[in-house]
């Protein structure tokens, strides 16, 4: 009997499988939890993040302007050179 190999009985074999098939199986399969926690993230952040770069946007665009217009005071009337040189 120096050839054979070491024989498991069953009993000792049933919590390895026993495990096996649990981890594979949660591992695995589609959780609906998951998905679920999934659409509830995105049904609030999503409606969040697009208000907050809509009034960004509009505090860009308010501070744009202004600057737009003060530099448009701050320029002459004409845009020549001062010392008459060509134009």
């Amino acid at each position: 009997m120096s050839g054979s190999s070491p024989t498991l009985r069953l009993w000792q074999t049933a919590d390895v499988f026993g495990a096996l098939s649990s981890a594979t199986a949660s591992s695995s399969s589609f959780s609906w939890t998951g998905l679920l926690v999934v659409a509830v993230v995105v049904a609030v952040v999503y409606p969040v993040q697009k208000r907050l770069r809509a009034h960004l946007s509009q505090q860009r665009r308010a501070r744009w302007a202004q600057l737009e217009e003060r530099n448009k005071n701050d320029l002459p009337e004409t845009d020549q050179p001062a010392d008459g040189g060509p134009r």
